[in-house]
């Protein structure tokens, strides 16, 4: 992409009047003066997907950013690693969809969010905060009242605390959902008067010993 429009690519992934994004969406949309972003860009890949290496050096360019997100304009399935860099094809979905795959992919590389749909063939991956393995692993998390939806972390034995959400589907839904924010949440404010967060691992328990 050259420059003019990478930029606006960028901008329209963070939210515009008309597109959804991820600085007009909750809990980010109250956090906006919390976030600084920076654009460097590589020049045309000659590979079909993302090289990761090549992606780490060009984003070595902004040494003091704590996350990477590559664009691309090629084909491929957008994913994210879990609390790490994320990797989006615009390519596969209309503009109007940008910024909600941001979303979504975003809840996994900034927040460590599970996807909430089911599709057997990727394995069975329950994570907290919004995939548990079982009924009573559920209730401890998000307590005996929490209404439990069958389904997420690809198989039907899981449960998550959302009917549907952004991580389950970002073509048809627009929120997170009040647990997934909550911890997103916690997540933005464990950056404050620090230069980076405080890692997963310790959200982790200070999320269950809120509960």
């Amino acid at each position: 992409m050259e420059s003019t429009e990478a930029i606006k690519t960028v901008n329209t992934m963070l939210g515009t009047n008309k597109i959804q994004g991820l600085l007009t969406t909750k809990p980010f949309s109250e956090y906006k003066g919390s976030f600084n972003i920076w654009l460097t860009e590589k020049e045309k890949s000659t590979t079909e997907t993302p090289d990761r290496k090549e992606t780490k050096i060009t984003a070595g360019r902004c040494p003091q950013a704590d996350k990477t997100i590559t664009i691309s304009d090629k084909k491929f399935r957008s994913y994210c690693y879990f609390s790490g860099d994320c990797y989006l094809s615009i390519a596969t979905k209309p503009q109007e969809y940008w910024g909600r795959l941001l979303l979504h992919e975003f809840g996994h590389g900034f927040g460590g969010l599970a996807d909430e749909y089911v599709e057997p063939e990727l394995g069975n991956k329950p994570r907290i905060p919004n995939c548990a393995p079982d009924e009573s692993t559920a209730k401890e998390w998000w307590g005996n009242d929490a209404e439990l939806y069958a389904g997420c972390s690809y198989v039907d034995d899981n449960y998550r605390p959302t009917k549907s959400s952004i991580m389950k589907s970002y073509l048809t839904q627009t929120i997170y959902g009040d647990i997934n924010e909550q911890y997103l949440t916690k997540i933005i404010q464990s950056y404050e008067n620090t230069t980076s967060g405080t890692g997963e691992y310790g959200l982790v328990q200070e999320y269950l010993l809120s509960k």
